[in-house]
C-alpha cells in the first residue's frame, strides 16, 4: 500500500481493517479491529504573511520587469524558483530543536489567487512539530467516494503560540540592519505585540504545506497500525504500507525525502 496518508487509511477501512464500530456504522464487516486506522493525522500548518517592498530598493529591482521577462521567456532568473531563501529556528531558545520554518518568496497571491503585480515579499511560516491531531474517516462504503478529512489544524495552544512567536521573530529580522532599506510594512498586521490581532490573522490565513502523515502509524501499542520492523499491517501476513501514513510524528521539515526512505526500507524488507 502506497496510497498516502489520506487514501491508505480509507482503503484499509473499506477492506474491513479499522475501528470496529466505525466500520459497522458504514455497513462494512470488520476483518481486523485496528482502532488507530485514520487517527493521528498530522500536517504542517502554514501562514503566508506579506510585507511590502520599498520602491527602487535592490530587492524591488530583483523582481522587476527584466526579471519577469527572463522568467516568461526562458524560465530563468530569481523568479524561476518559488523560494529564494529559507530558515528554520527556535521560537524559544530553551527548545531542544527548531519549531518553525520560514520560507521567503518574492511574490504573493491576491484574493483571487493571482500573482500580485506590486513588489512584495511573502514570509511563509509553518509549524515544524505540530501538536494538533486530526482524523480520516469514511463517508460511505464506496471506493470511489471521498473520505472525511478533519485535520483539526491549530487546535492546541502550542501550535498557535509557535506561529505567534514566529511572526514576531520575522518582524524583528525585517527591522534589523540593511533589510530596513528594502522591506516595508506588513500588509495585514499592524501591531505585532497584540496576541488577539496575531491570532485573528493566523486563523484567517492558515493553510497547509501538504505534508499529511501519521494515519496508519507504526508501533507496538494497541493503537498502532503497522509493525515498525516489517512494515506489515498488524494482524496480516502480506500487507505492507510504505508511505507517510506510517510516521508516528511528522518530520521537522518536508516529507518527500523521508517517504523515499520509507519506500526503500519497505523494498528491502519485502
Amino acid at each position: 500500500m502506497t496510497a498516502g496518508a489520506i487514501r491508505t487509511p480509507q482503503l484499509l477501512m473499506l477492506s474491513g481493517i479499522g475501528e470496529r464500530a466505525h466500520l459497522h456504522d458504514r455497513g462494512i464487516s470488520p476483518v481486523i479491529d485496528l482502532p488507530g486506522v485514520g487517527q493521528n493525522l498530522q500536517d504542517h500548518p502554514m501562514i503566508t504573511p506579506v510585507w511590502s517592498v520599498i520602491d527602487d530598493s535592490p530587492l524591488a529591482n530583483t523582481i522587476g520587469e527584466a526579471e519577469q521577462t527572463a522568467y516568461a521567456l526562458a524560465r530563468r532568473g530569481p523568479l524561476a524558483t518559488m523560494s529564494q531563501a529559507g530558515a528554520i529556528f527556535r521560537t524559544d531558545p530553551n527548545l531542544v530543536a527548531p519549531d518553525v520554518q520560514m520560507t521567503l518568496t518574492l511574490l504573493a497571491l491576491d484574493d483571487a489567487g493571482q500573482i500580485r503585480s506590486d513588489p512584495v515579499i511573502t514570509a511563509a511560516l509553518s509549524v515544524l512539530a505540530p501538536t494538533s491531531r486530526g482524523t480520516v474517516s469514511l463517508r460511505l462504503d464506496d471506493p470511489a467516494g471521498q473520505p472525511v478529512i478533519n485535520p483539526r489544524y491549530l487546535t492546541t495552544d502550542q501550535d498557535m503560540a509557535a506561529l505567534r512567536a514566529g511572526l514576531r521573530h520575522i518582524e524583528r529580522v525585517f527591522r534589523a540592519g540593511p533589510l530596513t532599506t528594502a522591506i516595508g510594512d506588513a500588509l495585514s498586521i499592524t501591531d505585532f505585540s497584540d496576541d488577539d490581532e496575531l491570532d485573528s490573522f493566523i486563523r484567517g490565513n492558515a493553510t497547509t504545506e501538504w505534508h499529511p502523515c501519521g494515519t496508519c502509524r507504526m508501533g507496538t501499542d494497541p493503537d498502532a497500525v503497522v509493525d515498525p520492523e516489517t512494515l506489515l499491517v498488524h494482524g496480516t501476513d502480506n500487507l505492507h504500507i510504505a508511505d507517510s501514513s506510517i510516521m508516528p510524528t511528522v518530520t521537522r521539515g518536508n516529507t518527500q525525502a523521508p517517504v523515499i526512505m520509507i519506500a526503500e526500507r519497505a523494498s528491502t524488507r519485502i
